[in-house]
């Protein structure tokens, strides 16, 4: 009984395009309500168990941040995965290196959260008091 090879599936024009399209409306939707909501910060008052504003701003910047950021990385990683997997003519480079590339701008997003939302949290505190 023979096993057949793993077919992996290149990584298309068409699958370019949706990459970058849904990359693109995330990273932009992402600005927009960060934009509408640090216009209008009440929204982070009131919150039960004496949370504070302040918590509660930063932690949603930060996760705006990291959702900007992961998005933003796979509009670029994407065009830079299929060009590679182009120039080799190797048809699991492009998903392959897309994935792994995305994993690790994920993981490195994720370690530096924590600084972000101290760095946000110390403007926050220093800018409403």
């Amino acid at each position: 009984m023979a096993v057949s090879p793993i077919r992996f599936k290149n990584l298309s024009p068409s699958d370019l395009k949706q990459i970058l399209l849904i990359s693109c409306c995330v990273c932009g939707g992402s600005i927009m309500v960060l934009v509408g909501m640090g216009f209008q910060p009440g929204w982070a008052n009131g919150w039960p168990m004496g949370i504070s504003k302040h918590v509660v701003f930063a932690s949603f910047v930060t996760t705006v941040f990291l959702v900007a950021t992961v998005s933003a990385s796979a509009f670029v990683i994407s065009f830079c995965c299929f060009i590679a997997e182009r120039i080799t003519k190797r048809p699991y480079l492009g998903w392959v290196s897309f994935v792994f590339a995305i994993l690790i701008v994920f993981a490195s997003a994720i370690a530096y959260s924590p600084t972000v939302y101290q760095n946000v949290r110390t403007e926050i505190m220093r800018v409403w008091h």
